[in-house]
């Protein structure tokens, strides 16, 4: 049996046509698992596909407000589909979350197994789920937990728990019947190795010998989306990749002399970003007048994490990587945190001491 925490779904975006999640779906069918699903779970997952659905509907309304041209683009939807995109991309989401759980037997929990006043003894005494801050509202958290171990007690079975959340796997540590997995692949790796005999010689020969799938992920790396974090309508040209350095590597998938990988990599990469400086905006709200003294131009350097799929095909005896195909990167856009330098006019100056630098007044209107 399994829990699957909402932050998983949140990982992969709720594309539950995902690599990572396809593998899971295949490999837990072959061993015809349940999903336990608590209700505070599932309230949560349809809260967030609602949420982030409403979000999507407000960047389309703010799109065509600040490029009224879009409306002339003949793919761009029509007002009425803006006005009820909220309502439609949730629809379809959660038709795709009813339809992956019809991959398994799915067992629901509600609160009745629940102790309350254990509930509040952890919450008391500041025990995961909950914690300082924010942590201390965990209740729903504290909730699916309690059911699912509530569950495990009554059945005399282990379920694994799948989240991201530190304080799920500290939850789980004084709990035998709770195994924790940290990521789906993780857990599907647990399947695999169970079934294949050769999980472990792919981890030592890719420990070994990464250069192939490094050389993918070097070459994807710059054609993905970028922009600056502080203005996301600046220009990010000539990407050049410095390093990659693998965080984590998952043997999710084997077939026959081929093997699917779930990867985490830190990319340290190089890039010129430009954009309008901020810092020397001059606006003018009631004509509408927006206008930077100066840019923010330079070549910077910043490392991104990336995670995905990559299949990998070895030879008979799996000691040799005869190739590397079919990457497939969960990111799509990779946001610039450093700040460039100021550029004054064509001179490529450098930013000026605060002391010498006054920043611009605002145009005044003249009077009447």
């Amino acid at each position: 049996m399994i829990v699957i925490d909402t932050n998983i779904f949140d990982q992969h975006g709720y594309n539950f046509a995902a690599q990572v999640i396809q593998k899971f779906v295949a490999v837990t069918q072959v061993k015809s698992l349940t999903i336990l699903l608590p209700d505070a779970i599932e309230r949560e997952v349809r809260r967030h596909i609602k949420d982030k659905s409403a979000a999507a509907q407000s960047a389309l309304k703010k799109a065509r407000h600040d490029a009224p041209f879009l409306q002339k683009w003949k793919n761009w939807p029509a007002p009425e589909k803006v006005k009820t995109a909220k309502d439609d991309i949730a629809a379809a989401y959660i038709a795709d979350w009813e339809e992956f759980l019809k991959n398994f037997k799915v067992k629901r929990l509600g609160y009745d197994g629940i102790n309350m006043n254990q509930v509040m003894d952890w919450h008391d005494q500041q025990q995961p789920p909950f914690g300082p801050g924010q942590k201390e509202k965990e209740f729903p958290d504290a909730f699916a937990l309690a059911s699912t171990l509530a569950y495990a007690k009554a059945e005399s079975t282990r379920i694994a728990v799948v989240s991201k959340d530190n304080d799920f796997a500290k939850f789980c540590v004084p709990h035998p019947e709770l195994p924790f997995f940290s990521d789906l692949s993780a857990l599907t790796e647990a399947f695999v190795d169970e079934m294949k005999t050769h999980v472990k010689a792919i981890k030592a020969v890719l420990a070994a010998h990464p250069e192939q799938f490094l050389a993918q992920i070097r070459e994807a790396f710059p054609d993905l989306t970028f922009y600056p974090e502080e203005d996301i309508e600046g220009d990010v040209e000539d990407v050049e990749v410095l390093s990659v350095e693998l965080d984590k590597m998952r043997v999710i998938s084997i077939e026959d002399e081929y093997c699917t990988i779930a990867f985490a990599a830190d990319v340290k990469f190089s890039a010129y970003v430009s954009y309008d400086d901020p810092d020397t905006m001059v606006i003018d709200s009631s004509e509408d007048f927006r206008m930077a003294l100066y840019q923010r131009a330079g070549t910077v350097t910043e490392t991104a994490g990336v995670s995905g799929t990559i299949t990998l095909e070895f030879d008979d005896d799996w000691k040799t990587i005869l190739s590397a195909s079919d990457l497939e990167l969960e990111s799509q856009t990779i946001t610039i945190e450093t700040r460039p330098p100021i550029r004054y006019g064509n001179d490529d100056a450098e930013e000026p001491s605060q002391e010498d630098f006054e920043p611009p007044q605002p145009p005044h209107p003249e009077q009447p």
